[in-house]
């Protein structure tokens, strides 16, 4: 999991892979208390900590042999089962739309972008 990742770096990746908080797996693999939550962010946008966290998901949900398709599949039941409280069923669209993606702002990039100037 840990090829190129310093001690600590590794430290981090399988404190992060236990609650995937990443202010405190910083805490607890010894980043500065003051500076954690900044280290968990820079910590996760390395490329090299960003794949080790995802070998380390995709060995988890294989030990696990639960798999996306499956969670999506639970949750569908739950949402569609006639006799679920409203909450349970509102719950399990919620996830589901999390896991699909839905909730995630669209992206618009600009391509020949226009200088305009108000006098």
């Amino acid at each position: 999991m840990a090829g190129r990742l310093n001690a600590r770096q590794a430290r981090f990746v399988a404190e992060y892979l236990i609650d995937l908080n990443a202010t405190q797996a910083a805490r607890r693999a010894g980043y500065s208390l003051k500076r954690s939550d900044a280290a968990g962010y820079d910590l996760l946008r390395n490329p090299e900590i960003a794949k080790a966290i995802q070998t380390g998901q995709e060995a988890s949900a294989e030990r696990c042999r639960w798999s996306r398709e499956q969670s999506i599949r639970t949750l569908v039941a739950i949402s569609t089962e006639p006799e679920q409280r409203a909450a349970d069923v509102i719950r399990a669209v919620v996830e589901l739309n999390r896991m699909l993606g839905y909730n995630i702002p669209e992206q618009i990039k600009v391509a020949n972008a226009v200088r305009v100037v108000i006098v």
